[in-house]
């Protein structure tokens, strides 16, 4: 007897298991959970603090799946702040919808957060009309269509209308331009704006229009940095009243700008002091611990400056011709001047140098009293091949060169009343010819050993190989 009741008692406690509802884990401390994670994520976002938000939000998400809590509307509330966050704070269509689809899919009754952009507005009530047939709470949804924010389309007969800025370019001024209509009786328009890492709004004033009804103004340069800018307008008449919202912006839900270009461009002087972590706070530049600071337009330094000392050879043919009317007795290579030179030079980029460069020299000779003295000036272009990033200890370049010289090769030659002397041989009067060379050391300051083999004409053209080392520095 007691098998058969014990099979009775093990097989009601499973069906009471079986009987469970799929939410019976989903507890009011996780709704309280889920909820606060949502509301501190939606203030991230509008801090446009965008990678803490989306990390904030992914975490009601998982506590939500982890606690059975997925058919729940809080649930469903991070699923569409979630795409939210992607849509209009990243510009990433896809995923946006896909996580406003999975909101609505995880309960229906889910209404949209207040205040959105018209492009979220329109993508959420696109999925709204493909789901109109799920139910909430055993009734068919009516889809309510959200209206458009002021600023999109159909804004003519508004009193007061604006087209959203949906991007702009670091550093340079944003225009804002709001229509009020005459007959609103507007004292000032008003646009509080918010950049990158901010942490309140700034006031700009539009200029009255002297004929028409268009307000303008531009938000300075200088404000326009990081990824994204927030703002929103007020339509002011007497008393401080707010007499029109161009849009459905507020404060706590502002429109946002994409800013487009180097992220880290004017952020101001403080702005690392409550942004540590920030990208642009942290990236470093070559030289150990150095770090970039906030408004520089690149990641590296643009100059370059090097000063060595610089040689050649030449070849000369037995047609060349000496200061003392003398041949070589055969053709071969000849010493040319030995000096110093200086470049100054300008990256457009990370692999691409542009810069001139100047030689001076002395060439050895026995037939002259005074020294004779060697010259070239040059414009050159290199491409670092190899190399020329902030933690790159070699590099390796190839480059072309062209300019003015007048060069001169010394050769011992045999003279008509002196016997064997060593002679010099005068070339010029434009370059053109290439270069290679490496750099050995770190971004800021390196060795430099290169050769530039060239072409010199019309006077007595001949080929010369010039050798140069020194000291290579960027800042």
């Amino acid at each position: 007897m007691v098998a058969p009741v014990l099979a009775c008692v093990t097989l009601v406690a499973l069906l009471l298991v079986q009987a469970q509802p799929a939410d019976a884990r989903c507890r009011t401390k996780n709704i309280r959970k889920i909820t606060k994670l949502t509301t501190k994520a939606l203030e991230d976002y509008q801090m446009l603090e965008i990678k803490s938000a989306l990390k904030r939000i992914i975490r009601a998400i998982d506590h939500g799946i982890d606690n059975d809590c997925d058919n729940k509307l809080a649930h469903a509330r991070a699923l569409m702040v979630r795409g939210i966050i992607h849509l209009a704070g990243q510009q990433d269509k896809t995923r946006g919808e896909l996580y406003l689809e999975k909101a609505i899919k995880a309960n229906p009754c889910l209404k949209l957060e207040s205040g959105q952009p018209p492009h979220v507005s329109k993508v959420w009530r696109k999925i709204r009309r493909r789901f109109s047939r799920v139910k909430c709470h055993g009734v068919a949804v009516r889809v309510v269509e959200p209206p458009d924010r002021p600023g999109g389309e159909g804004t003519e007969d508004k009193p007061c209308s604006h087209t959203t800025v949906e991007d702009a370019k670091a550093g340079k001024p944003v225009t804002i331009i709001v229509n009020v209509g005459s007959d609103v009786g507007a004292k000032k328009v008003v646009v509080r704006y918010r950049p990158h890492g901010a942490a309140s709004f700034s006031k700009l004033l539009l200029t009255k229009p002297t004929d028409g009804k268009s307000w303008t103004g531009s938000i300075p340069g200088k404000d326009v940095h990081g990824t994204r800018l927030a703002y929103y307008i007020e339509v002011v008449g007497r008393g401080s009243t707010v007499l029109c919202k161009p849009t459905a912006a507020t404060a706590g839900a502002p429109e946002i700008i994409m800013v487009k270009g180097d992220p880290c461009l004017n952020l101001p002087p403080d702005f690392c002091e409550s942004n540590k972590d920030h990208a642009c706070c942290t990236r470093k530049t070559s030289g150990p611990g150095s770090k970039q600071k906030p408004g520089s337009k690149s990641p590296y330094p643009r100059f370059y400056l090097n000063a060595g000392f610089a040689t050649g050879f030449g070849y000369l043919s037995t047609s060349a011709v000496s200061w003392q009317d003398s041949s070589p007795y055969t053709a071969g290579f000849a010493f040319g001047p030995l000096g110093g030179q200086i470049e100054l030079g300008f990256f457009l980029g990370k692999s691409h140098l542009i810069s001139l460069a100047a030689r001076i020299g002395v060439a050895q000779t026995q037939t002259s009293d005074t020294p004779v003295v060697a010259w070239q000036a040059m414009a050159r272009y290199r491409f670092f091949v190899l190399g020329g990033g902030k933690k790159d200890l070699f590099s390796l370049y190839l480059g072309a060169e062209v300019g003015g010289a007048m060069i001169y090769h010394s050769l011992e030659v045999q003279t008509l009343n002196d016997g064997i002397l060593l002679d010099t041989f005068e070339h010029g009067f434009v370059i053109l010819g290439g270069l290679v060379g490496i750099q050995i050391g770190t971004q800021m300051i390196s060795w430099y050993v290169e050769v530039d083999p060239v072409v010199i004409f019309p006077k007595q053209t001949t080929f010369h190989l010039g050798i140069s080392s020194g000291v290579a520095l960027r800042f």
